[in-house]
């Protein structure tokens, strides 16, 4: 606002005009008694204990003797940041991954896999896509809005009749896939 009422002296509505800023708030001066004791005590109590949160610090200065809100302890927190950034968890591989060698000939490798889209009116529904990874023919595609995993399972047991059966099976990662019953079937 120094800035404004440098450009437009002595006309002090009409800089307040141009900055959309109301008058009141240009001459008031800020009531809140100083903090600086207060962030002194806050980073004392914090520096040994790194891994408190502003809850356990209110607690101490409490007991400290200060009567201090919640809220303040937490802005004072949060400005100083004192917090401790948020620790992401290592994905850990549990072994190597073998790549199987590429298929050479048909009915040697089915892949497995659902798709995803939704209906006009919204309701999602799920694909179940069988592929033979050669030919890129597809022996079966089942689609609905629930694919349970017994039906899942079912549907190689009821590909034996019509089409041979392949050597490997390809299941991508994905949770449709991880079932008691699908580890009993494979």
């Amino acid at each position: 606002m120094c800035i404004l009422r440098a450009d437009f002296p002595g006309r002090e509505w009409r800089a307040c005009r141009v900055a959309a800023v109301p008058r009141s708030s240009c001459r008031s001066r800020s009531a809140a008694p100083d903090q600086a004791a207060l962030r002194l005590r806050l980073g004392d109590l914090a520096a040994p204990r790194v891994r408190y949160g502003y809850r356990r610090l209110h607690v101490l200065l409490r007991r400290k003797g200060r009567p201090v809100n919640h809220e303040r302890v937490y802005r004072l927190y949060r400005e100083d940041r004192l917090a401790l950034g948020v620790k992401r968890q290592r994905t850990r591989v549990n072994g190597l991954r073998v790549l199987p060698p590429p298929a050479e000939r048909p009915q040697e490798r089915w892949s497995i896999d659902f798709l995803t889209d939704s209906l006009a009116d919204g309701r999602p529904f799920r694909i179940l896509t069988i592929v033979e990874t050669v030919s890129w023919a597809s022996p079966v595609i089942a689609a609905g809005v629930s694919l349970p995993e017994e039906r899942v399972v079912a549907i190689p047991d009821w590909l034996k009749g019509t089409v041979k059966q392949p050597e490997r099976i390809a299941v991508h990662d994905g949770p449709e896939f991880v079932s008691r019953s699908l580890d009993a079937r494979a």
